[in-house]
């Protein structure tokens, strides 16, 4: 009686251990993926820096380029609608992108397919790049991919102000005068408009916006 009692006490004490070794490779497994996903966001924080304040220049040469031309990549008459300067400016972004991976003679970087999706909205302009590169140092390899960025221009706000006078057949700036924009007109052989929103910045000057009719 007291030999099977010994063997149940031995078999509890197996079995808890048995336990306890499964508990600790099961905790022992999810620390180790925990780690290895905190290493792999923090690989080539260099990299992600300069790409990024990269993408932030492209989107703020892109917006200048809409403001000094109504909305469209080059100086013509007319003002280009909100989604004709969002196509412009999808088209545009990507061609300003031009990483000098030469600055990394360390690393190993494949460039790829540059894309931009831009979003043109009341009080801030935000895009959606695909910019995809692999970078390669030593053992380490990560494959970037799907960027954003913004910049707090107020395209649309400043849009919908110009659309009234670009339909207006006459041209009486008095009737915008309740408008949170600086505006002034230029008449000749055609009429320029310019509209200076100190509520949106470039390089701390207030951003301007240009189109002629």
């Amino acid at each position: 009686m007291k030999l099977r009692n010994a063997n149940k006490a031995q078999l509890a004490i197996f079995i808890i251990i048995g336990v306890v070794m499964i508990s600790a490779i099961l905790i022992l497994v999810f620390l180790s993926q925990y780690i290895e996903a905190v290493e792999s966001n923090g690989v080539f924080p260099e990299i992600n820096t300069y790409i990024n304040n990269i993408h932030k220049n492209a989107l703020t040469c892109t917006i200048y380029t809409l403001g000094k031309n109504g909305g469209f990549q080059e100086e013509q008459l007319g003002l280009a609608t909100l989604n004709e300067a969002e196509e412009v400016a999808s088209n545009l972004m990507p061609t300003l992108i031009n990483p000098n991976w030469g600055s990394f003679p360390q690393h190993n970087i494949e460039q790829n397919l540059i894309s931009a999706k831009i979003n043109l909205a009341m009080y801030d302009v935000s895009a959606l790049i695909t910019n995809d590169f692999i970078v390669t140092k030593d053992q380490d390899v990560m494959n970037f991919k799907d960027f954003t960025t913004k910049t707090l221009i107020r395209y649309a706000h400043i849009h919908e102000v110009a659309d009234i006078l670009d339909k207006d057949e006459g041209v009486n700036l008095n009737e915008l005068a309740d408008v949170d924009l600086d505006k002034d007109i230029k008449i000749g052989n055609t009429t320029t408009f310019k509209f200076t929103d100190k509520q949106s910045k470039i390089d701390q000057k207030s951003y301007e916006f240009f189109f002629t009719k």
